[in-house]
């Protein structure tokens, strides 16, 4: 029944928010999308289905993928979105005053017992956790591009993080089919600072005459990469 169903909200339903909402729909969640307003946050649950209908058709989600998600999926305003829901997701975009303004409103309409994470990629956990009422609550959750196909997901807690929620949070992300890592509220996290540092080589690389780009993609997608 739906009813039994866990609810999830995910605020921001953009190309990452809408993939991490299609991730949890298809772990049997109902998941309510919000966004700047509800007539985007329509558009985009319409996009959604349109694009798993696609990724059934080329292989990508499960036959009945589609009818999961157009069942699972609604659009909804950012508060009546968070309203029970046990999990919160915010993945608007990437500056802070647009952040705080955002876990301000899902906090103070969220239950006070709703986990709230992060999609942020840049911004220090314990910056965000500001805004939030119950920061204890409140962690990173980093999904990375695109959601619903790559299968590891950063746990980021910051200093105030109460450490039952981490558990809690492993499960939803267990549940999609993902595997997460703990790592610390550190500029950049793992990901992205493992990424930058590969990417800075490989550009010096071409800028020394050693490779070109396409032989060094080449190198990377056959030997380490592959692994």
């Amino acid at each position: 029944m739906t009813g039994a169903r866990p609810v999830y909200a995910v605020v921001g339903s953009g190309y990452m928010g809408g993939g991490i909402a299609q991730s949890l729909a298809l772990s049997g969640a109902d998941v309510r999308i919000a966004d700047v307003d509800l007539e985007i946050a329509r558009g985009n649950r319409e996009r959604l289905v349109r694009e798993a209908e696609q990724f059934v058709a080329d292989g990508l989600f499960p036959a009945g993928a589609a009818e999961e998600i157009a069942e699972r999926i609604t659009a909804a305003t950012i508060e009546d979105a968070v309203a029970g829901a046990s999990f919160v997701e915010e993945a608007v975009p990437e500056k802070i005053e647009i952040k705080h303004a955002t876990l301000r409103r899902i906090s103070a309409a969220a239950s006070p017992e709703a986990i709230i994470g992060s999609n942020t990629s840049t911004i220090l956990i314990g910056r965000l956790a500001e805004a939030v009422e119950r920061p204890e609550r409140f962690l990173g959750v980093h999904f990375s591009n695109p959601a619903p196909f790559i299968p590891g997901v950063e746990l980021i807690p910051h200093a105030g993080t109460d450490a039952a929620v981490l558990p809690v949070v492993e499960g939803i992300v267990a549940a999609t089919g993902k595997e997460s890592a703990r790592v610390k509220d550190a500029t950049g996290f793992v990901l992205n600072r493992l990424q930058y540092a590969l990417f800075h080589e490989a550009t010096q690389l071409v800028e020394e005459g050693v490779a070109s780009p396409e032989d060094i993609d080449t190198i990377v997608r056959t030997t380490f990469g592959f692994r």
